[in-house]
């Protein structure tokens, strides 16, 4: 047995429920296919790791980071990110038990 599936028959003894999708049917594969599709118009397939050039990391990061979701409201993930950094310090600078000195 794949090593994969003995992690899922782990899963299974715990009760946790998981799907499994069939070789060669990317169609049950929806959201990483399509995340594949979008990463290949910046790194073609075969390329190995060892051979991308960092800038092209970061490009594809910055695509991938400022593209809008529906499933966001059209918000991206970079400013849903940043509205909760806001609200994350926001809120340490308020609390009663925040650090007064340094020294």
């Amino acid at each position: 047995m794949a090593q994969s599936f003995q992690r899922w028959t782990r899963l299974k003894a715990r009760r946790l429920n998981s799907l499994l999708c069939h070789p060669f049917s990317s169609f049950e594969r929806g959201t990483s296919e399509n995340w594949n599709g979008i990463v290949r118009r910046f790194i073609p397939k075969g390329m190995r790791q060892t051979d991308l050039d960092p800038d092209i990391l970061v490009r594809v990061n910055r695509y991938i980071n400022q593209l809008p979701r529906m499933r966001f409201g059209y918000r991206t993930p970079e400013e849903l990110f940043e509205m909760k950094l806001m609200d994350i310090t926001g809120s340490a600078k308020q609390s009663p038990h925040a650090a007064t000195c340094c020294t």
